[in-house]
């Protein structure tokens, strides 16, 4: 048996293990809507906001989710969640990097990316987690997984427990998964 093959397989794990009864979930990174739909099977109830900044993103997520309700598609990018979200929320994912099938130019970045985690942590519930998953086979994505880590190594254990996912026997910089889950509301 292989526990993983990749680093999706180790999002939906942690997905399956420990998120319980969200009510409300945040895809931080709409791409073509792959995370939002298997989210949207296993917690049907839970409302779920998607954030994406390419028209053709939003497009595809809202043919893919169609079937669901509670769904809210934001043609904006993450770092503007405050501007949508007010209420608590149970779960956010990232899946950092481009939009599968589109313009490769066009990547998440490091700037955003680390306002917008900032932003959503403040929005998370006390044991409510995030994930994150980092590509550092690109030049974007190589910056954004060395910022992300710094930025989360220092955070206090006391307010975080934060894990770093990782292969360490494959080629060309395989992407990895942060977890992050809250345990106490931060000052």
């Amino acid at each position: 048996m292989i526990m993983f093959r990749n680093s999706h397989e180790i999002v939906k794990l942690l997905v399956k293990e420990y998120l319980n009864n969200p009510k409300r979930i945040v895809d931080m990174t709409l791409g073509n809507g792959h995370d939002s739909f298997w989210l949207k099977e296993a917690f049907p109830e839970a409302e779920l906001i998607g954030f994406d900044i390419q028209k053709d993103a939003l497009k595809n997520s809202k043919e893919r989710l169609e079937e669901f309700d509670k769904v809210t598609l934001i043609h904006d990018g993450h770092e503007n969640i405050l501007n949508y979200i007010k209420k608590e929320i149970d779960f956010g994912i990232y899946n950092l990097g481009f939009l599968p099938g589109g313009d490769k130019t066009i990547t998440t970045e490091k700037d955003t990316v680390l306002f917008s985690l900032q932003d959503l942590l403040s929005i998370l519930k006390i044991g409510g987690f995030v994930l994150i998953t980092c590509y550092p086979g690109h030049p974007e994505g190589k910056e954004e997984a060395n910022m992300l880590e710094n930025f989360l190594k220092n955070q206090d254990q006391k307010d975080f427990t934060i894990v770093k996912y990782n292969f360490l026997n494959q080629k060309n910089n395989p992407p990895f998964v942060l977890s992050i889950e809250k345990l106490r509301e931060i000052k």
